[in-house]
């Protein structure tokens, strides 16, 4: 029974391993990374299925880096998942406001400095290959330096084959010409879907 037991888990292993490598997705120097499934837990009115891929700078949790809340995620669901202008706004309004949630709970942070969260996103007119692309802003609490913050945020939906598509989120308070969007959008241009 317990080699039974452990095909089983070796199985498991292989496909998961074999689904994560349909893509390629670079990871700066000394950033960190981390992988959840999707369903998000803190974000369960999104119903997409499958995986949230993170890229976070080293600074991205300091709240006197720079680089504070700089990270990069994409989203690796099925195909027939819908993003548009409209479910994009939802879904970042459903993240953004799960995320600042969970974390007051957690970090016992006084409810009375909350701030509304907002998203709002537009189509960009900019034309890229295999999908579309989206400028967007979100305004909430930055439940690490008790302030509110925006963050700006491109995004980009890659349609890979027929079963993934890959939605590319670079995201920094910092304006667009600060050299750390050089670093997240040469992750955004790295990310290669595997025939």
């Amino acid at each position: 029974m317990n080699v039974l037991k452990y095909l089983i888990i070796i199985l498991v292993i292989v496909s998961t391993s074999a689904d994560a490598q349909n893509f390629d997705l670079p990871v700066p120097e000394k950033w960190t990374t981390e992988t959840f499934p999707i369903p998000i837990e803190f974000a369960p009115e999104i119903k997409y299925k499958g995986e949230e891929h993170v890229r976070f700078s080293p600074g991205w949790g300091d709240s006197k880096s720079e680089e504070l809340w700089t990270y990069f995620f994409m989203w690796w669901i099925n195909a027939d998942s819908e993003i548009t202008e409209k479910t994009l706004t939802e879904h970042l309004q459903y993240y953004y406001s799960g995320l600042v949630g969970r974390n007051i709970i957690r970090r016992k942070i006084d409810s009375t400095l909350v701030v509304p969260t907002v998203a709002r996103v537009v189509k960009s007119d900019k034309i890229i290959s295999s999908g579309n692309e989206y400028i967007a802003e979100v305004q909430m609490l930055d439940y690490l330096s008790l302030r509110p913050i925006t963050l700006n945020v491109n995004v980009q939906v890659i349609r890979c084959d027929n079963e993934h598509v890959a939605a590319l989120f670079a995201v920094s308070p910092q304006p667009l010409s600060h050299p750390l969007w050089a670093v997240l959008h040469s992750i955004q241009q790295g990310f290669k879907c595997k025939k």
